[in-house]
């Protein structure tokens, strides 16, 4: 018999929980999903980098040569040759720089989907990026924050913790157990209730915490204690939400 509520209490502690959990996974699935797409588009953007160092590093070479030849006829001085010379150099510095960054996004990305990435699945040479379309309405309210997986892991883990208290003051009182004995000649409980003969007898037998009172006190200052900082984790939460959802609106305004 549970007349404390002590056992209906960690049933729905556990079920915060589970659920708290659940909200976690859809976070953190939200969370790889946009981490991959940011590391494609980062790949991207370090290959087009890429092709353009090429292409001015080709350039540079061109351009040397040509300076060389003048040098060569008299037309120009070895100053503006040993220049060209500095450009080509550095625009060879360029192509190493973003060759090897071009190949750490690839590793990074394929670090994030748990495997090698298939050339038919990286992005292809793009020479702009799109721009971003905002269709978003005036007016929403705040409260669409509540669909946030955070948010709803906060709340289950809040509510969690006010079962706990529960659970933990429960612990005060006495826990009453019941042992059934039936004299019955069948041992399959199902048959018990099939009808035909048996003797029951109950035996209540009552359990009082006289010797676990420190324990049970500082199990239920414990749980208070994790209620209040689960409270704080919560308003921590919504107040990352809204500076999320601020900085978000920020930068697609920028970039429209």
């Amino acid at each position: 018999l549970d007349l404390f509520g002590r056992v209906r209490s960690l049933k729905q502690q556990s079920l915060q929980t589970f659920l708290a959990t659940e909200a976690d996974q859809y976070s953190t699935k939200i969370s790889l999903i946009a981490e991959v797409a940011s590391a494609y588009y980062t790949l991207a953007a370090d290959q087009a980098l890429l092709a353009l160092a090429q292409q001015t590093f080709s350039a540079q070479q061109d351009t040397l040569k040509l300076t060389q030849r003048k040098l060569e006829i008299g037309v120009e001085n070895q100053l503006t040759v040993s220049q060209q010379q500095t450009l080509v150099e550095e625009a060879r510095a360029d192509t190493a720089n973003y060759t090897a960054q071009v190949a750490i996004d690839k590793s990074a990305l394929a670090l994030l989907i748990g495997g090698e990435v298939s050339p038919a699945l990286l992005p292809p040479a793009i020479t702009a990026f799109p721009k971003v379309a905002l269709d978003l309405p005036a007016g929403l309210p705040s409260d669409m924050l509540t669909r946030r997986p955070d948010i709803m892991s906060a709340e289950h883990s809040l509510l969690a913790a006010n079962a706990n208290i529960g659970a933990a003051r429960a612990a005060f009182f006495p826990k009453i157990a019941l042992t059934a004995t039936a004299g019955t000649s069948s041992t399959d409980l199902a048959r018990l209730f099939m009808g035909g003969t048996g003797v029951w007898s109950f035996i209540p037998s009552i359990t009082i915490p006289i010797f676990n009172w420190g324990s049970n006190s500082a199990n239920l200052n414990i749980a208070r204690v994790e209620r209040d900082i689960t409270v704080s984790t919560y308003e921590k939460t919504i107040q990352t939400a809204f500076k999320e959802v601020s900085d978000g609106l920020v930068k697609a305004t920028g970039l429209r």
